[in-house]
Order: structure tokens, then sequence, then C-alpha cells
């Protein structure tokens, strides 16, 4: 069984960064009246969750249906953690990486006062991201941390003349490694580079809450759902724009995100 074989991976995993003394229930159904829960560490009060794409998709449930479930777990005090199968199966490094975070056992540390702002070409960015962010490369303008000459934490953005707002697309450091203050850093430098009127910032609820935002000047401005659209094998992206402004045309499936706008 596929899923069964994931699932044993990451039992593995968890039990090697957590420790063999810390409980971790595999298939629990305690917790939301009986909504089987792949994994779940009541230390941490978080959840996480493998979801097929076939079975996760509007063929077999509701367009809220993650929302909702999202909701739930928030009136009870814990974190959802979701990912799709496909991220899974080809980005297992990020997706250790994302869980390992989210349970505080990320060991290294590096400090961004310790590094440098540099512009990062395309090309660079794209590898960066490949191997570093779940949504993979991005067209777009790119800032990164160099510490000792590495690129270590990337902020990859989009300016828009029109209206002079700068869509934060990206913001990522390396897998397994904690910049701190990376983003305070490269925000500051992006203010100073561009002077735009407005930042804005999307979140994915699947694994982000967007609260760290709040205390760089960011304002909550609306949940909406996100869009993509799936083979039964991989799934594929829109254009992150045209989702915001048009998503309440678009079949939604289940990857669910928060949209922050700075003030």
């Amino acid at each position: 069984n596929r899923k069964s074989t994931l699932e044993n991976e990451f039992f593995d995993f968890l039990v090697s960064i957590l420790g063999t003394s810390t409980i971790i229930k595999r298939r629990d159904r305690t917790i939301l009246n009986g909504k089987e829960l792949d994994f779940y560490i009541p230390s941490k009060n978080i959840a996480i969750e493998f979801d097929g794409l076939y079975w996760h998709s509007e063929a077999n449930k509701s367009k809220n249906y993650h929302c909702d479930l999202r909701k739930k777990f928030e009136e009870h005090n814990l974190k959802l953690i979701q990912f799709h199968e496909d991220e899974i199966k080809t980005k297992p490094e990020i997706v250790k990486s994302i869980i390992a975070s989210k349970s505080g056992q990320i060991q290294e540390k590096i400090y961004a006062r310790k590094t440098t702002v540099q512009f990062v070409s395309q090309s660079q960015a794209n590898d960066f991201l490949k191997a570093n962010h779940l949504m993979g490369a991005i067209a777009a303008k790119h800032i990164g941390l160099f510490d000792n000459n590495k690129l270590v934490c990337l902020l990859s953005y989009k300016m828009f003349a029109t209206n002079n707002s700068c869509h934060i697309e990206r913001f990522c450091s390396l897998c397994n490694v904690v910049v701190v203050g990376g983003f305070t850093k490269l925000l500051t430098a992006l203010e100073k580079l561009l002077n735009a009127k407005e930042y804005m910032y999307w979140v994915d609820l699947r694994y982000g809450t967007g609260e760290h935002l709040l205390s760089h000047g960011f304002a909550w401005k609306k949940d909406t759902l996100g869009w993509k659209w799936t083979d039964g094998t991989n799934t594929f992206n829109a254009d992150e724009k045209i989702l915001i402004d048009d998503n309440d045309n678009n079949d939604d499936d289940d990857n669910y995100v928060n949209d922050f706008i700075i003030i």
C-alpha cells in the first residue's frame, strides 16, 4: 500500500526528530468525532495529514472540506499540517523540513545580522526554490541573504506599477535551517528598494498561519480558496494573481490560502 509505505517512512522520521519518548499516534480517531488523523502528536498539539490527490479532490470532497476541517482543529487549539500526495513523493526533504520547523526541532540557526543582502539571478533562484520551497520556482525578481557567499534565504517578488503594489511571491530558507530575523531583514531591504504603496503576501494555510506577519506591519485582508487542479498524479498551479482576482469563478480543490496585505 503506497500510503502505508509513506506513513511508515514519516513515522520513522518523526521518531528520529522527536525521540522515542514522545507519543506519536497513528490513524487516531479520538480528537474530531471519529475523523481519522494520519499522525497526532499530543505534546505538540499538532496533527499531520497526507492527502491523496484523487480522494481529496473535488471528485470526492467539497471545495470547502479542508477549510472546514482546519477550522475544527483551530476550535480545539490544534495545529493541522497538510501535504498533497505528490509533494510527499517528489519533495520529501522539504516536507520533512516543514514538519521539523513546526515541531520546533530544527537545530541549525543562522543569524540574519551576520548575512549580507544581495540580488539573486533567476537561474540561482530557480535552483534554490526547487530545493527549498514546496511551490518551486517562479519567474520574478529576487533578493537573498548570503552567509559566507552561500545563499541561505530568499524572497521573490513582483512589482505592479499601475497601483504601486508589490506582491511577495515566495519566501524560504534552506531546508532544516532557521535564519533568525531573515524575513525582517529582507522585507526591510525590499521596502528601501521599492518604496511601494503596499506589500501583499499569500500564506498557504495547509502548513502556515501568517501570524508572524502581523508583527511586521501586515494586516489580514481576507481568506480565499486557492486553485489547483490534478491529473491524479500531480497538482498544477494557475497564476497566483489571477487566482486572487478571480477565485469565485474557479473550481477550487484542496489548496486553501490566506491573503495578508501590509498597510
